[in-house]
């Protein structure tokens, strides 16, 4: 799995799913996302300019905004120390 689903997940884990703003948009996420992937993954063109437009420019926020989250495998939410 890319490291990046891997922290993202990570930050929907540990962070978003922990307040209800977090919740709300986990949820429409997963009702708007295969509708979304589907289209995406019919072009090359979209496949690269959603991840480096899109995916990139996000996790970099969140790095910035959490710099303490990092990448566990396992389902605990761990962070820097």
């Amino acid at each position: 799995m890319a490291p990046e689903v891997i922290y993202l997940r990570q930050y929907r884990d540990c962070i978003l799913t922990k307040s209800n703003g977090g919740r709300y948009f986990v949820q429409a996420y997963y009702i708007l996302s295969p509708l979304i992937a589907k289209v995406i993954s019919n072009s090359f063109f979209l496949k690269r300019v959603t991840r480096t437009i899109v995916l990139l420019p996000i996790i970099k926020m969140i790095d910035h905004i959490y710099p303490d989250l990092k990448i566990n495998m396992s389902s605990f939410c761990f962070f820097r120390s």
